[in-house]
C-alpha cells in the first residue's frame, strides 16, 4: 500500500490543506492518506494554539474522504510532535507499505533542520507541494541534496495562511469548508485573535 502523511498544526485546515492532499494522492497515486495534527509543532513550541481536541474535530471534518483517516497519534503523545516518531508508528503498523511525507514548499525547504531528519529520509520520500514556479525552482534546488527521493507536486495556487484565516473572519466563508466554518462558529473559535 501506498501511503501519504500529511502532518500540520491544521489551525484551522483549509482549502489549501485539502488541495494539497488531493492533489499529492493523485500524482502520486497514493492509496491512503494519513492527516496527522501536531500536538506542537517543533517549530511553533512558543506559539498559541488553538486547543488539540479542536484541531483534530476540525481536521475530521475538512478531510471528510474515503481515502483519509485522520489519526490523534501526535495528540495523544503530547509534547513536541517529531515526525520520525510519527512515521515509526506508522511503519510498524503497516509495515509493507510505501510512505511519502506530503510537505508544503516552505517546510520542505526546511528539512534539514528536522530532528532526525536522514532517518525521516530512509522511511518516506518527500512530495514537496508547489504553488507557482518560484517553489518549482526552490524545491528542485534543494531536492540535489542526496538526502531524500523528492517529488514536486504542482498544484492550484490558494494564497491563504492559516495565520490570515485564524486573524480574518472575513476570510472564512472563502477558504475553509462548510463544515469547518460551523464547527468554529459554533465553538467560538479566533475570536481573541480580532
Amino acid at each position: 500500500m501506498r501511503i501519504g502523511i500529511f502532518g500540520g498544526t491544521f489551525d484551522p485546515p483549509h482549502i489549501g490543506h485539502i488541495n494539497a492532499a488531493l492533489t499529492a494522492k493523485e500524482t502520486l497515486s497514493l492509496d491512503k492518506i494519513i492527516v496527522v495534527p501536531a500536538y506542537v509543532s517543533p517549530f511553533k513550541i512558543n506559539r498559541k494554539v488553538t486547543e488539540p481536541a479542536h484541531r483534530l474535530e476540525m481536521a475530521k471534518l475538512a478531510f471528510d474522504k474515503p481515502f483519509t483517516d485522520i489519526s490523534d497519534f501526535e495528540i495523544s503523545q503530547g509534547g513536541v510532535s517529531y515526525t520520525i516518531n510519527t512515521l515509526t508508528h506508522f511503519s510498524d503498523i503497516y509495515p509493507d507499505s510505501e510512505y511519502t511525507l506530503i510537505l508544503g514548499a516552505d517546510a520542505f525547504l526546511g528539512f534539514d533542520k528536522w530532528y532526525k531528519y536522514h532517518e525521516i529520509a530512509k522511511i518516506a520520500s518527500l512530495a514537496a507541494v508547489a504553488r507557482n514556479a518560484e517553489d518549482f525552482k526552490k524545491i528542485a534546488e534543494k531536492a540535489r541534496l542526496e538526502f531524500a527521493k523528492v517529488t514536486s507536486v504542482e498544484v492550484n495556487p490558494i494564497q491563504v495562511s492559516s495565520t490570515q484565516i485564524r486573524e480574518n473572519p472575513q476570510l472564512h466563508r472563502k477558504f475553509l469548508t462548510e463544515n469547518v466554518y460551523e464547527y468554529i462558529e459554533k465553538n467560538g473559535l479566533y475570536k481573541d485573535e480580532l
